[in-house]
């Protein structure tokens, strides 16, 4: 017994959608509540449904994973390229996964991966080599190969949704619960409004998510992700956590020099030439919080940016966090209020506060503690501007 719950075996208990939901979730809270002590494998990820690509075709990644817990991670993508759609296929369709022009079969991993993520539990780092990109990452957003934290959207699934059991399938090489899931008008989860269904493949064993899709309401896909190899529980050489560079990189040795607001600024200027949808940054903030670090990902998922900022009395008191809607994942739940005649919606857990709302395409989260009270998240929420960029050299 770990956890309270049992530890399944061959054998098969039998389950109920809601109960498996819940171990998935405590599972992908804390990995160890079920036995996950460490893994290793390939996974794959679909994205672009949305209409960020053209027409009948979707990005896909390849990667190479490596897990310890409670929270080391090695991820290497090492792969990257547009692939035709399968057709449309809903979750109700059948239990086995949607099938995929992939070869369900990992390449070899590259000397130099496209992206590289490495974190050690305390600190992590991502890097880029054919963009020439580095930088320091918040540990906890490097969460597997999921779009979005898979504890917070299997703690939701069950809010607002249809959920049922599909069946059993295997996948990767494990026996995996099938559970769909129907998007309810109440749904919180945070996927974009044109998600209507999603199917997630969970362990029997373990309950680790071992795969999620999620689907329109015309049955074509959004996004998908699965494992296609997985080892759990194997040997992982604590060396794969280190910040080794590949051959022929150096990894700095300190992070990045805190920047200033003209930094800021400046950089997301220059970011906002590229961008998906418009970048916003606060026109106004208390004189007592300093930018503490700029991160930008103009890769990963449609791209993502985060802004974070220390109080006296916390450090990292405010984040914001922005990307583009139809992708980012983001949390909808939360009271309804008004940022300056948009809506938004706020709620607070864990000694954070968090407001969301989107404007013009563009998903925004913000985050406080400490000092970032309700009021002072609304006010820099209400100033936030759209960041104007010179034209393209």
């Amino acid at each position: 017994m770990l956890g309270g719950l049992p530890i399944l075996s061959d054998r098969l208990v039998p389950l109920g959608a809601p109960e498996i939901l819940a171990r998935a979730a405590q599972e992908a809270a804390d990995p160890t509540a079920f036995g996950v002590r460490s893994y290793q494998g390939a996974a794959t990820t679909y994205y672009g449904g949305n209409g960020s690509q053209p027409p009948g075709q979707l990005l896909e990644d390849v990667l190479q994973l490596w897990f310890a817990a409670p929270d080391q991670w090695r991820i290497e993508y090492t792969s990257r390229h547009p692939t035709p759609a399968p057709g449309p296929q809903g979750p109700s369709e059948a239990a086995a996964p949607p099938p995929l022009p992939a070869t369900q079969s990992p390449p070899p991993t590259q000397n130099t991966p496209i992206v590289l993520q490495v974190s050690d539990g305390t600190r992590a780092w991502q890097y880029q080599p054919q963009a020439n990109y580095m930088a320091r990452e918040d540990p906890q957003r490097i969460t597997g190969p999921a779009f979005g934290k898979p504890a917070d959207l299997l703690w939701h699934a069950t809010e607002g949704n249809t959920v049922r059991l599909a069946g059993t399938t295997t996948l990767a090489g494990r026996r995996a619960y099938v559970v769909d899931l129907e998007r309810g008008p109440d749904s919180h989860l945070a996927y974009p409004d044109t998600v209507t269904g999603v199917r997630d493949w969970i362990d029997t064993q373990t309950y680790l998510l071992l795969g999620s899709a999620a689907y329109r309401a015309d049955g074509t896909l959004e996004t998908l992700w699965t494992f296609i190899t997985l080892s759990i529980n194997s040997p992982v050489n604590a060396l794969q956590f280190q910040l080794t560079p590949p051959a022929g990189l150096v990894w700095p040795t300190a992070p990045p020099p805190t920047p200033t607001e003209i930094d800021v600024a400046a950089q997301l200027q220059r970011e906002a030439r590229s961008a998906p949808t418009p970048l916003f940054q606060p026109r106004w903030l208390p004189p007592w919080l300093d930018p503490e670090a700029y991160m930008w990902w103009p890769q990963m998922y449609g791209s993502y940016l985060a802004l974070q900022y220390d109080s006296p009395r916390s450090p990292g008191a405010l984040q914001i966090t922005e990307g583009q809607a139809s992708v980012f994942a983001h949390a909808e739940d939360g009271d309804p209020v008004d940022v300056g005649g948009i809506s938004g919606r706020y709620r607070e857990g864990g000694g954070t506060r968090f407001l969301t709302l989107t404007r013009d395409g563009t998903a925004i989260i913000l985050e406080g503690k400490a000092e970032v009270t309700r009021d002072v998240l609304l006010e820099i929420a209400a100033s936030l501007e759209q960041v104007d960029h010179p034209p393209r050299p």
